[in-house]
């Protein structure tokens, strides 16, 4: 069966297969990594993505409606609600990877801007009033996260003016000078920002209000962040060189592909290709991104099955890892 068997056309989300129960659950994070990586694919790897449109029936169009839709009917003023699932609070772990859509929409689909810039103004307001994408623990934003923020609000992306609640502290001692303010607090969240990665390298996975580490699914979410900054500045920066590095010890363990790639160590294009056809069952996990499972490819619960059957469910990886290995080639 096709990507399209996930496919909401209403909303544009990529759901969970129907027979788990539960479909429009992390509907965000999972049609954000999935768009992000169409997206890519189409700019920087067009024969290929003409295929999986043929193959898959889902195009980037797709990617628009999902984000008019995010758009239209899931923010609000104290938070944001997820699309068509109204019992899931908003999350850091669903804000990561639609920050990285945006940065990817900036770049490369800019027909979807108009939406893209509408989500990423509702988050600074939501930041200016002190607010996080939900009033849940797992809803505020962090200032690390507003490093991410600050990045697309730059006037070579988006160009909005980013007024953080903690904005004031800044401008004391600049003496009210606002840009000096702004490149103070950039400073701080950059290193807040370096800080909560090198965790990943220290400990594995740490506990933080912004990249939250509490987990290897919000660890794989980090990738999106480092991503992000490849876009933003280039593989060659310094700092995203740096940045990288931290996912060495991830790569090096077995993680999978994906930290294999982010991180910088060497994986081949017929590595990426055993993922094009692999499905997953329910007995092996409750989601059809098998990256977020790293620990699971490391022990081999999860790994490139062909076998196709009524139970058995083809995963997105293929997609989520060709998108990365463009970003970064």
């Amino acid at each position: 069966m096709p990507y399209s068997q996930y496919l909401d056309q209403e909303s544009g989300v990529i759901k969970r297969p129907e027979p788990w129960g539960d479909v429009f659950g992390d509907g965000v994070w999972r049609s954000s990594w999935f768009y992000a990586s169409l997206l890519i694919i189409r700019s920087l790897a067009p024969q290929q993505y003409t295929a999986l449109v043929d193959t898959h029936g889902v195009d980037v169009s797709e990617a628009g409606t999902f984000l008019h839709f995010f758009r239209s009917h899931c923010l609000h003023a104290d938070g944001w609600t997820m699309p068509k699932h109204s019992e899931q609070a908003f999350s850091r772990d669903q804000l990561l990877p639609l920050l990285y859509l945006l940065a990817v929409v900036e770049k490369f689909a800019p027909e979807f801007g108009n939406d893209a810039r509408s989500i990423l103004q509702s988050l600074i307001k939501l930041e200016e009033h002190g607010k996080g994408v939900s009033d849940t623990p797992q809803g505020r934003i962090g200032r690390n996260i507003g490093y991410l923020i600050d990045v697309l609000c730059d006037d070579a992306r988006y160009d909005l003016n980013y007024r953080s609640s903690d904005l004031p502290l800044f401008l004391v001692p600049c003496f009210g000078n606002i840009k000096c303010a702004k490149g103070n607090r950039r400073g701080a969240y950059k290193k807040l920002f370096s800080l909560a990665l090198n965790a990943h390298r220290l400990t594995g996975w740490a506990a933080s209000e912004g990249l939250d580490l509490a987990d290897e699914y919000s660890v794989f979410n980090a990738l999106a962040a480092v991503s992000l900054q490849c876009l933003a500045w280039g593989k060659d920066d310094s700092d995203v060189k740096d940045w990288r590095k931290n996912f060495t010890v991830h790569a090096d363990a077995g993680w999978g592909p994906a930290f294999q790639i982010v991180s910088g160590r060497r994986i081949t294009e017929t590595e990426i290709q055993a993922w094009k056809n692999a499905h997953v069952t329910r007995e092996q996990d409750n989601d059809i991104i098998a990256a977020q499972r790293p620990t699971k490819i490391r022990d081999d619960v999860l790994s490139p099955d062909f076998t196709e059957g009524s139970e058995r469910w083809l995963l997105l990886d293929y997609v989520i890892l060709e998108g990365l290995r463009l970003v970064w080639q």
